[in-house]
């Protein structure tokens, strides 16, 4: 075949771009992968076994006869056995069923049904290529024929039997050495040795269903943690599509779990890695031994008899924490989401997985569907915290907690003990700024959380944390707090309040965003705010509002520009145009405004008009108040001169 393929050339694209043209002959032999030489194909360029058969289809349909050369070739000395000779002792006969042939090539014999007969092995590649009508096949059965072929023995074919692990720690070796294979690394260099493969399989998860961290397999190697994420990086792990005859010991363990346990899966495996207890691998679960027959090419349906939700996450091509950290961040990392939304994700998101896990199908279409919803389901608890909550939700924590329990646990360690009131409104309204895509889960969601989270405790309605854990507020939240504080009833207007952060030197902008949707502070009757927790009566509102009626905060210009016949301003809104309705705008942009009417418009809709009184432009109240501006808020006002139009539009605190 090499010589078939003398002559011929892919062109394979680097990660970084660059085209790089690759000779096919030398692909075809046991040294390929210098070949390749130290190019590494981006994502997306064909694999050296499609390479090869693009190459051979290319030569085949030009020159067919030309594949004229025998399946079978001598290789061993003791091929060509014959009569009453017996087989030496290292070619042990082995059954066809268990020949190393890829699953799709067995499919095509059997529904040719064909055998690996030495009618067929005694055909040569032209006319198996015919006969077989596939040529991936055909390059299948010669080289692993030539491969494993022994000659005859009593008037049937012989095969070696494949070198297959006969021990769990075996096994782990093997799959530790096709790890390295794998990376692509030289089997000459001084890193490729068992032990560096077993160590990068066992961060992959290819050993254990939740991988070591880079920190362990750095400290077992000898080597940086950087060091580490480059070599695992490489990897781009598939299990094997040949069929292997399974290590004896590793089923065993599985069908001696599936009698004795048959739930959980849990049972421990002690490794016997060199006999050392603190081992690379240490201890192994039941689970585990599955996900390593599963590395080593076995079909999971075949050797997990169990059918546990830790095994049927393991055929997922990352690890459990990567799943839960995917899950988490589409729940835009605030923790709590639907049933329906997180089946959705997953449904997107590991489809070729749902089809695996529902491979062996029933006839009925809605057996086929249970199955998924079985899938569905084991993937959801694998990722969700044990909480029993309403409507459908769920919650996925994050490795540090979610915003929800950062929140909660910051306001309550600040504030103390607090209503449930009181820390639901504060978290959502927090919530609708900080992540205006997300629904807030309604309040029988929270309070379940609360109640059935080790780390708080609800009682009488009131939640406080478990720890007793106490912080104070910093800098201008703390400023803003002793302020407030030294209120009557604890409560102060707005204009009151930017007097004083003016006389402080502390930005309006940071009073607005404590004001309006701080966890610490709220909004409470009108242009009013309080701490969180407090609820003061109807008379100190009053008196909080005649105080800042008596205040003056002038509109402040923050900046403008013009867009075509728009007039764009943006203002920080004060007691003049709040409670008068009446703007005294620049000169620059007098000129440019002056002399119309405006239509005052809030979220399509008209709501007065804006008329000139000297070089003042007055009728602004109505807009604001259904715009929801309170004094010290950004606001910007677009005068589209052309329609004589005046839109209003809420800007966010900066």
């Amino acid at each position: 075949m090499r010589a078939v393929l003398r002559g011929q050339h892919t062109t394979v694209v680097s990660a970084k771009g660059r085209k790089s043209d690759i000779a096919l002959a030398p692909l075809t032999g046991i040294d390929w992968i210098i070949g390749l030489r130290d190019v590494q194909s981006a994502e997306g360029s064909p694999t050296v076994l499609e390479t090869v058969i693009d190459g051979v289809a290319q030569a085949f349909s030009k020159r067919p006869k030309q594949f004229s050369f025998p399946v079978l070739k001598s290789r061993f000395p003791y091929s060509g056995i014959s009569g009453s000779q017996e087989v030496p002792d290292s070619a042990a006969v082995t059954a066809f069923s268990e020949l190393p042939l890829e699953m799709r090539t067995w499919g095509i014999l059997s529904e040719k049904k064909l055998g690996v007969s030495t009618d067929l092995l005694n055909l040569n590649f032209f006319q198996l290529a015919n006969g077989l009508d596939d040529l991936r096949a055909a390059i299948d059965i010669a080289v692993t024929s030539q491969s494993w072929y022994c000659g005859e023995l009593q008037g049937r074919p012989t095969f070696r039997t494949p070198q297959c692990p006969a021990s769990l720690d075996e096994s782990i070796d093997l799959v530790g050495v096709r790890t390295l294979r794998h990376c692509g690394l030289d089997p000459n260099s001084v890193t490729y040795e068992p032990r560096v493969g077993v160590v990068i399989a066992d961060r992959l998860g290819l050993l254990r269903l939740k991988p070591r961290t880079l920190h362990e397999c750095a400290v077992d190697l000898g080597v940086t943690r950087e060091r580490v994420r480059q070599i695992a990086g490489k990897v781009k792990w598939t299990p094997s599509q040949r069929r292997w005859p399974q290590p004896q010991a590793l089923l065993d363990i599985c069908t001696r779990t599936s009698i004795n346990q048959p739930s959980d899966g849990l049972f421990t495996v002690s490794s016997e890695v060199g006999g050392d207890l603190n081992s690379v691998i240490g201890k192994l679960t039941t689970s585990d031994v599955a996900n390593i027959l599963v590395s080593l090419g076995a079909q999971r349906r075949e050797i997990d008899p169990i059918g546990t939700r830790a095994r049927n996450v393991g055929a997922l091509p990352i690890t459990r924490a990567e799943l839960q950290r995917r899950a988490y961040k589409f729940t835009e990392r605030l923790g709590f989401i639907t049933g329906t939304e997180l089946r959705e994700h997953f449904t997107n998101e590991f489809s070729d997985f749902l089809k695996r896990s529902t491979s062996v199908r029933r006839e009925n279409s809605v057996e086929e569907g249970l199955q998924i919803d079985d899938a569905l389901s084991d993937l959801i608890t694998e990722v969700c915290a044990p909480f029993n909550l309403s409507y459908s939700y769920h919650y996925v924590n994050g490795q540090r907690g979610t915003y929800f329990s950062k929140w909660a646990v910051s306001l309550l360690s600040c504030l103390g003990p607090l209503p449930f009131e009181e820390l639901y409104l504060a978290t959502q309204r927090f919530c609708t700024v900080q992540i205006p895509r997300i629904v807030f889960p309604p309040r029988v969601v929270i309070r379940e959380f609360l109640q059935q989270n080790s780390e708080f405790s609800l009682d009488d309605d009131e939640v406080s944390l478990i720890s007793g854990e106490v912080s104070e507020l910093q800098g201008r939240q703390k400023w803003m707090y002793d302020v407030i504080s030294s209120c009557a009833g604890r409560v102060i207007h707005r204009a009151k309040l930017f007097e004083l952060a003016r006389q402080s030197g502390v930005p309006f902008g940071t009073v607005a965003v404590y004001s309006a949707y701080s966890l610490y502070f709220k909004p409470v009757g009108n242009s009013c705010v309080t701490i969180t927790g407090n609820t003061p009566s109807d008379a100190a509102i009053v008196l909080a509002r005649d105080i800042g009626a008596a205040i003056t905060v002038g509109t402040e210009t923050r900046r403008w520009r013009v867009d075509g016949a728009c007039v764009i301003v943006e203002i920080s809104v004060g007691t003049d145009i709040s409670h008068n309705g009446v703007w005294a705008p620049k000169v620059n942009i007098r000129n440019l405004i002056a002399g119309r009417k405006y239509k005052v418009f809030v979220d399509g809709s008209q709501h007065g008009h804006a008329n000139w009184s000297g070089n003042l432009l007055a009728g602004f109240v109505t807009g604001l108040q259904v715009l929801g501006a309170n004094i010290g808020d950004p606001v910007q006002m677009s005068f589209d001169t052309s329609g004589d139009v005046l839109e209003l539009s809420l800007l966010p605190a900066e």
